[in-house]
């Protein structure tokens, strides 16, 4: 697994911040798989408790949305056992450089999307309703929110 191969143990905190999102929920699921623990950052929490949730539970990696970033790199400081943070969406040039910049002292990794894959969304989900029309599930409808 690729959560593994980052150097995570099992049992190991790892954070998610953002909004709710199929990202979410595919991150939640690998660290299940993996015997991750998932821990939910909110922004209502405020910068204080976000840092000693990350500190208490010993938080190496943050996932996160692109709209988050700036609030984690501003309390690099306050995060001291983050090691990485892995962003969801695609980041512009400027703005990669931006963050690389603000944590380049710290040691902070950003991991990021390398590409813009937004466009595939539609040919995949198309391809999974017609499975499920093959399959004839319709339970599995109940479980999936399709983005159409």
């Amino acid at each position: 697994m690729a959560l593994i191969g980052m150097g995570l143990k099992a049992n190991q905190s790892v954070g998610l911040f953002s909004i709710n999102r199929e990202e979410w929920c595919i991150t939640e699921q690998a660290c299940f798989a993996s015997g991750l623990v998932t821990v939910p950052l909110y922004d209502t929490l405020g910068v204080e408790s976000i840092a000693y949730i990350c500190d208490q539970t010993e938080m190496e990696i943050i996932f996160t949305s692109s709209d988050k970033l700036k609030l984690l790199t501003s309390m690099i400081k306050e995060i001291k056992n983050v090691k990485k943070i892995v962003c969801y969406d695609f980041l512009s040039a400027e703005d990669s450089a931006k963050y690389t910049e603000a944590t380049k002292e710290s040691g902070l990794e950003i991991l990021k999307r390398l590409l813009n894959l937004d466009h595939l969304v539609p040919k995949i989900c198309a391809q999974f309703v017609t499975l499920r029309e093959q399959l004839e599930c319709p339970k599995v409808s109940c479980y999936l929110t399709l983005p159409f």
